[in-house]
């Protein structure tokens, strides 16, 4: 039989220890405030529309797309409304990484950044569907 050893650990000390070593899911999610359905213009909103090409769902784990998907991978900056991380990237048939930066702005709107080795950085602004 193994030996049992038991740490005992008390007050801040036992919740600094555990905090380091189990990081809350929430931390490893796209915050609730940048969730939802996102689109560049608002007719990208509209149910059933086969052109609403700028249409952006953003779920906990990832960004759908009208032809692609993109999975968070490792967050490098998170806040209450703002995100920032390596996306994995599929559709058509084909797959690549892009670092990804979210934030919610002022006005209600969303701005996406997209930086990669392969092609100079651009963002889009996005608006929330009603």
């Amino acid at each position: 039989m193994k030996p049992t050893i038991l740490l005992p650990l008390f007050g801040p000390v036992a919740l600094a220890f555990l905090a380091g070593c189990l990081p809350p899911e929430a931390e490893t999610e796209i915050p609730d405030a940048l969730q939802g359905r996102w689109g560049l213009t608002l007719a990208d909103c509209q149910a059933g529309r086969s052109d609403a090409k700028g249409l952006m769902v953003v779920g906990p784990d990832g960004l759908d797309f009208y032809e692609s998907r993109a999975v968070l991978g490792r967050l490098s900056a998170r806040g209450e409304d703002r995100v920032q991380g390596s996306f994995a990237f599929t559709g058509e048939g084909q797959s690549w990484t892009r670092q990804e930066s979210m934030s919610l702005n002022p006005d209600g709107t969303l701005t996406r950044r997209e930086t990669a080795d392969d092609m100079p950085p651009f963002s889009l602004t996005y608006q929330p569907c009603p």
